[in-house]
């Protein structure tokens, strides 16, 4: 599926993913509402694997959703790309399975720490997919592609400003905490200590 994208539509009173799937279907001449309905309705009808959307953007389209100084804006004017292919991240649709593939991504990565060890065998890790976890405001995972006659030019990720890093540095202080993200799918993850 693939949606031009012209322009920036911003609601306060929505989610981060919302927001971002209105801005960039609304900018595709769809009004916000029609618009996000229509892309939730696309990625209802996907494969668990593939819970994100592409969406085909030119350089104005990418400042004008995601900020001149944004890194995908930055890529397409250093590479001289006349277009991008973006993703976004989305909520995982099996939060079971989901919670499953952290753990043990985790496990990989925190196996050798003795207060993680003790939270797996008394149940007390706590995995939470971002709409699990509004007060630290994560934004969407943008995956992107920059293309130049048809041939890519460079490709990176990045995640637009906003989330709130002082509420997760606080909670630092007395949980063991990390945040990350399997494919575009994001997790938080907390322990005690």
């Amino acid at each position: 599926m693939v949606h031009p994208v012209q322009g920036v539509v911003v609601a306060p009173d929505i989610t981060t993913d919302q927001r971002l799937q209105a801005s960039i279907a609304a900018s595709s001449g769809l009004a916000p509402n029609t618009a996000t309905a229509d892309l939730d309705r696309a990625l209802s009808g996907m494969a668990p694997e593939a819970e994100a959307v592409e969406y085909r953007l030119g350089l104005d389209a990418v400042e004008r959703s995601f900020g001149a100084d944004s890194p995908l804006a930055r890529k397409m004017r250093s590479s001289r790309a006349v277009s991008a292919a973006i993703r976004a991240s989305t909520i995982p649709s099996d939060k079971e399975s989901f919670r499953q593939d952290v753990r043990r991504h985790l496990m990989r990565a925190f196996g050798h720490d003795e207060a993680f060890r003790r939270a797996l065998q008394q149940g007390t890790l706590v995995i939470q997919t971002t709409d699990e976890t509004p007060e630290l405001n994560f934004q969407p995972l943008i995956d992107y592609s920059v293309y130049r006659d048809g041939v890519e030019k460079g490709a990176g990720q990045f995640s637009p400003a906003g989330f709130n890093d002082r509420l997760y540095q606080q909670l630092g202080q007395t949980r063991n905490q990390t945040r990350g993200h399997l494919g575009l799918r994001q997790f938080y993850a907390w322990w005690p200590q």
